[in-house]
């Protein structure tokens, strides 16, 4: 029987959560140490496991600095940053938001930001489904602003409105 084991230490686990909002970026160690608020001595000690365990690469600068990207080459990073990126989408409080909003609406995500390949600056895609005798809330207008801010991401929201088995689609696009 397989047991469940820790193998990051939580500093190491704040790591990847750092890389999955900051994907597709090189951060010197220097500056994880100041986002995480931890010395660069304890990032440094954090790091080698994570490059072992293949979750970052590792790249030597010319004056001696490492500069750190995640592996988004890595199936299983790409799967853990999957459900790292819901993790953080119900944490800002846009789920609970939407629900309210759209209350018997299907709410979903879609795009790479589903599919964990998203990097910094994409946008996460959040369709709502609704059946024809749902309120035609698309004309009113769902600010995300807050969210966007706390997800560090531009927000799509698509609406769709099933009618007899055909889907009608209505894209509104927020900005930070």
């Amino acid at each position: 029987m397989d047991v469940y084991k820790l193998k990051f230490t939580i500093l190491q686990l704040e790591i990847f959560k750092l890389f999955c909002v900051k994907s597709g970026q090189q951060i010197s160690q220097r500056q994880i140490s100041k986002y995480l608020g931890v010395s660069p001595t304890a990032i440094a000690k954090s790091l080698p496991l994570l490059e072992k365990e293949g979750i970052i690469t590792i790249t030597k600068g010319v004056t001696n600095v490492n500069f750190v990207a995640l592996n988004t080459t890595s199936k299983k990073v790409r799967t853990w940053k999957q459900s790292e990126n819901i993790h953080h989408l119900h944490n800002s409080g846009i789920v609970e938001y939407l629900e309210q909003e759209y209350p018997e609406a299907t709410i979903s995500i879609q795009g790479s930001y589903a599919l964990g390949t998203d990097i910094a600056g994409s946008e996460i895609e959040i369709v709502i489904t609704r059946s024809k005798n749902q309120e035609a809330r698309s004309k009113k207008h769902t600010d995300v602003t807050q969210y966007e801010k706390k997800l560090e991401k531009t927000i799509k929201i698509i609406y769709e409105q099933k009618v007899s088995g055909t889907t009608t689609r209505l894209i509104v696009g927020g900005t930070i």
